[in-house]
């Protein structure tokens, strides 16, 4: 005799409860919490056009791109904008996050083009500065390779108001007596030793060693791999390739330029192209202007 088993009634979630969390979920009640904006903001962002399009046009608009990047951000740590978004940017990015007191809530672009890098979004170009200041974000970083470039912008931040942070990462060895700059970037692996003296606005890139009582002026570029004696003198400007190294004692001029692999053995003159083993100068720029 077959017996028929009773159903279970299966327990259900009251639809107005799912319908709340579902909303909850939504970026675009995000957006109404702040208080300013309707949903044709959302729309207009998503959609890939410009903040132009954006009918509420406000400081308000700009602390909605900055909630957009991190929609949960944490009170504890301070908000970054970051210059640049390229391969160099995404360096920084990582070297900011990594310190845990910074946090990077937007990148500044020569192309605005909406898009993310490292799951940071470009929220403006140059002329967006300003406004981002009067917003309240005050700490910047400049991330771009180019050495006179990033010097330029960095002093433009610096006069509008912003504070110029270090990106430095933690696996670099850095001397308690050794004084850097502002905008300096430290990459991993780099070991700046003794009485060495980082300028404003220099990268000291993967791997570098720079040894005691060494100076590196603003805007120097030591590249990744380098090898610098005690005493060694960086112009402003000045880049090293991957994998240079310096003798004891001996100078590299302003915007001078030396090849990768190299070995200075003697002075580089300012603006000097030099490259070999031992470094020898092949050019110099004339009119390059230091």
């Amino acid at each position: 005799m077959n017996i028929p088993t009773p159903r279970m009634s299966r327990r259900r979630r009251p639809k107005t409860s799912r319908g709340i969390l579902h909303q909850l979920s939504r970026p675009p009640f995000r957006l109404r919490a702040l208080g300013r904006h309707d949903g044709s903001c959302y729309r207009a962002m998503s959609a890939g056009r410009t903040r132009a399009t954006c009918p509420h046009r406000s400081d308000q608009w700009d602390r909605t791109l900055i909630e957009m990047g991190n929609p949960t951000p944490d009170v504890s740590v301070q908000p970054v904008v970051v210059v640049g978004a390229g391969g160099h940017a995404k360096v920084i990015i990582e070297l900011i996050q990594a310190q845990g007191c910074y946090r990077v809530v937007g990148l500044i672009d020569a192309d605005p083009t909406p898009r993310t890098v490292l799951g940071v979004q470009v929220i403006g170009a140059d002329r967006d500065l300003v406004r981002l200041r009067g917003s309240g974000i005050n700490k910047a970083f400049v991330a771009l390779g180019d050495n006179r470039r990033r010097v330029a912008i960095g002093r433009d931040l610096a006069h509008v108001g912003f504070e110029m942070i270090n990106a430095i990462s933690r696996a670099a060895v850095i001397s308690p007596s050794a004084q850097l700059g502002r905008g300096v970037a430290i990459m991993a692996g780099a070991v700046v030793n003794a009485a060495t003296s980082i300028g404003d606005f220099a990268i000291v890139n993967t791997g570098a060693l720079i040894d005691h009582d060494a100076t590196i002026a603003e805007g120097a570029h030591i590249g990744p791999g380098c090898a610098l004696a005690g005493n060694v003198r960086i112009g402003r400007l000045a880049c090293l390739g991957v994998g240079t190294s310096a003798t004891p004692g001996t100078t590299v001029g302003a915007g001078a330029l030396v090849g990768a692999g190299a070995c200075i053995v003697r002075d580089i003159p300012d603006a000097a192209v030099a490259r070999g083993v031992p470094a020898k100068v092949i050019s110099v720029q004339q009119d390059r202007k230091l």
